[in-house]
Order: structure tokens, then sequence, then C-alpha cells
């Protein structure tokens, strides 16, 4: 099984988070950790680019993974890695580097952020992925909204290719 978590750096994501990892645990799936965002800063590097580190969704990224890994527990998890290999990953423009890689024995936890149109984005990632489920949470109430990105969940909804599982963040207890 294929889990694609989508997400941003607002509450109802790292509550809907949850779900994924007791999902994951529960199944043992492969998981990827997903944000879009329209535009990401590079600052350049001798031979590659870095994400600048003011920005929200890299740091909402890390603090997920860092969240669930905690949560698989790091002994006996799937998601523990523990394998260091040799890969061929992109690097810029047609340049490719061979890099350490330190992956998990069983399952993989991706973590990945993608620039462009958010729902369109987290579309084609489940897509080209060959998710099962994708999970996104959203805001409480009668609508189901991301903040400044409004209709993100309902159009991932209506155009999905797999099965989808919207999250409402907690609601305060009125009565």
């Amino acid at each position: 099984m294929k889990i694609l978590f989508a997400g941003d750096e607002h509450p109802y994501s790292a509550f809907a988070l949850q779900e994924v990892i007791r999902l994951a645990l529960n199944t043992w799936a492969d998981v990827t950790l997903l944000a879009a965002t329209p535009a990401v800063i590079v600052q350049e590097s001798p031979g590659y680019g870095a994400l600048a580190p003011d920005q929200p969704l890299p740091r909402a990224l890390n603090r997920y993974r860092e969240t669930f890994l905690q949560a698989a527990g790091e002994e006996d998890s799937p998601y523990a890695p523990e394998r260091w290999q040799y890969e061929w990953v992109p690097v810029k423009g047609g340049l490719w580097e061979e890099m350490l890689v330190k992956r998990g024995v069983k399952k993989d936890l991706k973590v990945r952020l993608r620039a462009g149109n958010q729902a369109p984005e987290i579309l084609a990632e489940g897509q080209e992925e060959e998710s099962d489920l994708i999970v996104i949470g959203c805001t409480g109430g009668g609508q189901c909204l991301w903040q400044g990105a409004a209709p993100v969940p309902q159009r991932v909804v209506n155009d999905a290719g797999c099965s989808v599982l919207l999250v409402k963040e907690a609601q305060p207890i009125n009565r």
C-alpha cells in the first residue's frame, strides 16, 4: 500500500498526520509526505541549490518527518533508516551525482516539496507514485478548506485517481 500525505504548515495538517501515522503503522505502507507551494526560494550553492531556511513548508515537512519517525519508534520499525547505499541523484539541469544514501530496510518514507499550483501538484504526485490513498487535512466546520488556498481539498477529492481521506482538524468541545 502507498499513502500520500499532502499537507501544509497549518495545524489541521499536523492533526491529519496523526491519522497517517496510525494507518501506516497498521498497514506498513510506503509513505510520502508532500507539500506543494506556488514558489520555492532557492539559494544557490556550489554545485547545487538549497531551499531557503526561512520558508515555512520545508520546516513543516521536517517536523512531520521527525514526528512520523518518533511515533514509528526506532527499534523494529519498518521505517527506521538502517541501510547505506549509493544512488544516482539528479542535481541540476541534466547533472547527476552518485550519493551515499541511508534507506529504510523494509519501507520507504519519502519527503517531497513540489513547486506549482497545489491541487494539480498533489494529484500529479499521487499519480506518479501510484498512491493507493491520499490523506489531506483541512479546516473543521461546514466546509473543508485550506488556509490561503481554500478549494485545494475539494479539487483533490474531485480529480484523484485513488481513494482520498479528508481529515478535519480537531474542534474544541462547546458543550
